[in-house]
């Protein structure tokens, strides 16, 4: 229970002291920090890094922490962000860890206005409209799979798909979010 939730993460297992990719929807804010708890109990936490926007890293205290953990901050356009992904997975391939690296595809959380967003590219793309989910941006994703497949280690690296359910307790009643 983290705050009064109780949450189920299911998906491809861990496996501790592995290269591995770990792909989430971001349905909340802080879908984030529930996989915390699996990765304290199941690998190691101070292993995964996250891909998240750069503003981020202006949160005083926590923007700094996630800088000194070698966060990879994104700013979410391909032409300002290919040559830092470079950089940040050459150096996680270079010292040899076994990196965890969280994406989420979607590159924002849900909301009313990002899924409004999402549903305009499915109109302009032919593509189906999503109830629960946003259409995923491939291009980081693709090269983050190719250069770690290139890089230290033989190329071996995992690819999970986390899922969670997060229920919140009401009067001892359990409610899914």
């Amino acid at each position: 229970m983290v705050c009064g939730a109780k949450v189920v993460v299911t998906g491809d297992g861990f496996v501790p002291g592995e290269r591995s990719v770990i792909i989430m929807n971001h349905r909340t804010r802080m879908d984030w920090m529930f996989l915390w708890n699996c990765l304290l109990r199941y690998s190691y936490l101070r292993l995964e890094k996250i891909c998240l926007k750069s503003s981020l890293k202006s949160i005083p205290g926590f923007g700094w922490a996630m800088q000194v953990a070698a966060f990879v901050f994104i700013q979410r356009k391909w032409e300002d962000d290919k040559s830092h992904f470079e950089k940040m997975l050459d150096y996680f391939c270079d010292i040899h860890e076994p990196l965890q690296l969280l994406i989420f595809p979607e590159g924002t959380d849900l909301t009313d206005n990002t899924k409004a967003r999402s549903n305009e590219f499915a109109e302009k793309n032919g593509l189906k409209k999503y109830e629960y989910v946003l259409h995923p941006r491939t291009t980081g994703f693709t090269f983050v799979v190719e250069r770690l497949r290139e890089g230290g280690s033989g190329g071996d690296f995992n690819i999970m798909f986390a899922s969670l359910k997060v229920f919140l307790r009401i009067d001892d009643n359990l409610t899914a979010l």
